[in-house]
């Protein structure tokens, strides 16, 4: 984890519930909560699981795989759809009526090798931020090829207008010929106008967090040593949620072998107090 000594704000979206996968049933699937056993003996006041709610269906994908999906504060629902080797006719899309279109539109998400900078490739994931900003990350990477050149970039959609507002394109120095960019989180009380952290999850290469000042474009890649210090990665993962107003606990532990080799990073959060990423 990388300290980032001051307090961060956390991008959460607004519930909309779940968005179920093709041929998902609406009302079988339920979220879990551990509960205690009234049995007496060994099996006594261990944790087992038990129905709470119902998952809500928003919205269910057919064909190509999305990898994200982002909620605006006034409920627009965004996704994005890498190109892995399907036949992917836009990379992102709004949710509207029941039906995805291309965001912003059709033209930029054509891509062009001639101008790579200035249309979609192959993007990764899609975050709304706290001043209605739909940001989009371009691995211009498909199928998992070397990233290409100039093509590697955060985008700004205003989302008041449905415009690009900025574009922020990663040098080759940040992005290497082996960097996959995965994921982005946002602090926008940090520097002029905030600071965005993107993950390499490189698997044949360095892993890293890239830092970009997302005022002067300024990025730096921070190194995959801070990554292997298992000093710093907890042996176990906690998370709880709400759900039908009880709560829900999530844990997962990782083996000491695997905290030791751990050197890059696929997705980010930040730290209860927004200290850490």
């Amino acid at each position: 984890m990388i300290n980032l000594g001051t307090a961060l704000v956390a991008l959460l979206a607004p519930t909309i519930g779940s968005i179920s996968a093709a041929n998902a049933q609406t009302h079988a699937d339920t979220m879990t909560q551990p509960t205690r056993t009234a049995a007496s003996g060994p099996g006594a006041h261990l944790p087992s699981d038990r129905s709470i709610g119902l998952l809500e269906p928003v919205f269910e994908f057919h064909g190509e795989m999305p990898t994200g999906v982002t909620v605006a504060a006034d409920g627009r629902i965004f996704v994005n759809f890498p190109r892995w080797g399907d036949e992917v006719p836009y990379t992102v899309g709004e949710i509207r009526h029941g039906k995805i279109v291309p965001y912003p539109d059709a033209a930029i998400n054509r891509f062009d090798p001639a101008r790579p900078g200035t249309t979609l490739g192959n993007v990764q994931s899609v975050v709304v931020d706290p001043a209605n900003r739909l940001w989009i990350l371009d691995t211009a990477a498909p199928s998992f090829s070397a990233p290409m050149p100039g093509g590697a970039k955060l985008v700004a959609v205003d989302l008041s207008t449905n415009k690009v507002a900025k574009t922020i394109v990663l040098a080759p120095t940040t992005v290497l010929k082996t960097t996959y960019i995965n994921d982005v989180r946002f602090d926008l009380r940090q520097a002029k106008a905030g600071i965005a952290y993107i993950t390499d999850s490189s698997v044949s290469g360095p892993g890293a967090i890239i830092v970009v000042d997302l005022d002067a474009g300024n990025r730096h890649r921070s190194g995959a040593a801070p990554l292997q210090s298992a000093g710093r990665l907890p042996p176990c993962q906690e998370a709880a949620a709400m759900a039908a107003g009880r709560a829900v606990a999530w844990r997962q532990c990782f083996s000491s072998s695997a905290i030791r080799n751990a050197s890059s990073s696929a997705w980010l959060a930040f730290s209860r107090g927004s200290q850490w990423v």
